[in-house]
């Protein structure tokens, strides 16, 4: 239980949840804001990373900014809470 490695994730905004797939070398990353000029505003997102090299594999919007996340290895399913109960 340390810290092995720290990846940067440039302007994809603050963490606000991160679950990890140990089998699979994944992690799952909630995202509260994305963005923050006038031509890009605030997007909560879903950051889906390599947990080997943190590669960003995928990125998926929110409804609402992330108050956390959880992966469930028994269905492979991601999951974010979000404070404004969307």
């Amino acid at each position: 239980m340390k810290a092995v490695a720290h990846y940067p994730f440039g302007d994809k905004g603050r963490c606000n949840g991160l679950a990890l797939d140990a089998k699979n070398h994944v992690a799952v990353r909630g995202v509260r804001e994305l963005g923050k000029s006038a031509r890009s505003p605030a997007q909560p997102m879903m950051v889906i990373l390599s947990a080997k090299d943190g590669k960003i594999l995928t990125s998926l919007p929110l409804a609402g900014g992330s108050d956390g996340a959880v992966f469930n290895p028994a269905t492979k399913e991601a999951f974010s809470t979000q404070g404004n109960a969307r």
